[in-house]
């Protein structure tokens, strides 16, 4: 480190006196922090959303599921007529 010149004076640092943030000082950066981190949300899900395909609707979804159901019930009832009632025959249809 070297040394200081016998020509130049002494800096004295005066000290500083430690003060707390005011209410209306916090409350304005939390209220900027709260718009930062809604705008920031926002963008981060304008872009997933435009990434991700389209969900589908869950009553279309479940409408299909009850659907399928109520053919393979049909089915099976038609299998079980022309069979004779014979389970082991028809059981393949509900296996699927």
């Amino acid at each position: 480190m070297p040394r200081p010149h016998k020509n130049t004076p002494a800096i004295i640092h005066k000290p500083t006196a430690i003060t707390r943030p005011s209410l209306g000082q916090t409350m304005k950066e939390g209220f900027g922090l709260g718009v930062g981190m809604s705008v920031a949300q926002h963008a981060v899900n304008g872009v997933m959303n435009f990434l991700s395909p389209p969900k589908s609707s869950n009553v279309v979804e479940n409408t299909k599921v009850q659907e399928y159901a109520q053919n393979k019930d049909i089915e099976y009832e038609k299998c079980m007529k022309y069979s004779s009632n014979d389970t082991e025959f028809c059981k393949t249809l509900l296996d699927n």
